[in-house]
């Protein structure tokens, strides 16, 4: 592999890259992590709430931010600074 990421306690289930250049992943464990992709250090680690998160987007909007949309159709928006 070009890069290789560890971190997440459980497998990581959907990965996002954000509009600068960091790299976004969920996983089966509830939380978003935010990398480096310099360092392949985790930059940023994002709790999804109570029932983890299903899916995740990066935006690019004036700022970098990304969404966590959990299972139970909460929507947490979260700057990538």
């Amino acid at each position: 592999p070009l890069l290789t990421f560890a971190g997440h306690a459980a497998a990581v289930t959907e990965v996002a890259f954000a509009p600068d250049g960091a790299l976004v992943s969920t996983g089966a464990d509830g939380v978003a992590r935010v990398w480096d992709l310099l360092d392949e250090r985790p930059r940023a680690s994002l709790e999804g709430g109570p029932s983890g998160v299903a899916t995740i987007a990066a935006i690019a909007s004036g700022a970098a931010l990304v969404a966590l949309v959990a299972p139970d159709g909460a929507a947490r928006v979260w700057p990538l600074e």
